[in-house]
């Protein structure tokens, strides 16, 4: 990973939580101060579902920003709003039902499409919402798989090389379905990408992520990489352990670096910082 990768490791679950929801909130606020509006790439799955229900709760608070922002799902599953894995379905419920923001801002993939038909749906509507601006997205929310895959861009899937196109559907063999996601292309049109990574299954798969100088499409998160943009990891001290665990036999113990500053150049390989809340 290069150096301009930032890493920020959260004692628990619920501060890695409530970090990343002031971290969208204050894109949002910049984004709209700056130029009236705000586009927002934002995962599907289980790990960032507290963080739509706590934006979800302040609302009210954000009237006005929220009618001026614009949601893009990364990835969808080729499925249904009702159906209980339906990525748009679980944002709607844990956030768009309680928000002002405006139906037409939401920007959903159509999983009742063909996945094909649905890309290309998606891909028009994308690139209308882009028009003339040189970046897609001010920040995108990923999440990391155990495999390294990151939105729906699996190892080993046709849509790694995808070098054009915004959107693609994919055929996911170990998952026998389809899926239509983001591509590179998109995900690296923003300002700012964010990984939201929590728990002890996701500590072997981080390591190896944050360890990669060069993209590999072994690992697919690795390939994110938006040019003058940032890439930041948000971690929960489970998701960090292996990460952590090799930086501390490296530099040696806690003791050993008090006094040396929370944010360290590990080699060239990324900048990381531990948050102790």
């Amino acid at each position: 990973m290069d150096e301009s990768v930032r890493i920020r490791i959260f004692p628990s679950r619920a501060v890695l939580d409530s970090e990343v929801v002031r971290l969208i909130i204050d894109a949002m606020r910049t984004a709209v101060s700056q130029r009236g509006v705000c586009v927002l790439a934002v995962a599907g799955g289980s790990t960032p579902r507290p963080v739509y229900a706590a934006l979800g709760r302040q609302a009210e608070d954000l009237r006005t920003i929220w009618r001026k922002t614009h949601v893009v799902l990364t990835d969808e599953r080729m499925v249904p709003p009702d159906h209980d894995q339906s990525n748009i379905g679980m944002l709607k419920r844990t956030l768009l039902d309680t928000t002002s923001i405006p139906p037409e801002n939401v920007h959903r993939i159509n999983g009742e499409m063909e996945p094909a038909q649905a890309a290309d749906e998606f891909e028009g509507e994308l690139r209308t919402l882009r028009g003339g601006r040189r970046r897609l997205f001010d920040l995108v929310l990923l999440g990391v798989g155990e495999d390294g895959h990151t939105a729906s861009l699996f190892p080993g899937t046709d849509a790694l090389h995808e070098r054009e196109r915004l959107a693609r559907a994919v055929f996911v063999p170990r998952l026998d379905a389809w899926r239509t996601t983001l591509t590179f292309p998109a995900l690296n049109s923003t300002d700012r990408a964010v990984f939201m990574v929590s728990g002890e299954s996701k500590a072997k798969v981080v390591d190896r992520v944050l360890h990669v100088k060069d993209a590999t499409m072994e690992l697919p998160a690795t390939a994110v990489r938006p040019a003058d943009g940032e890439v930041l990891w948000m971690l929960d001290a489970e998701s960090a352990s292996w990460f952590v665990g090799h930086r501390h036999s490296r530099y040696g113990s806690a003791q050993e670096r008090e006094g040396q500053g929370e944010r360290r150049s590990l080699s060239g390989v990324a900048h990381a910082e531990q948050t102790h809340r």
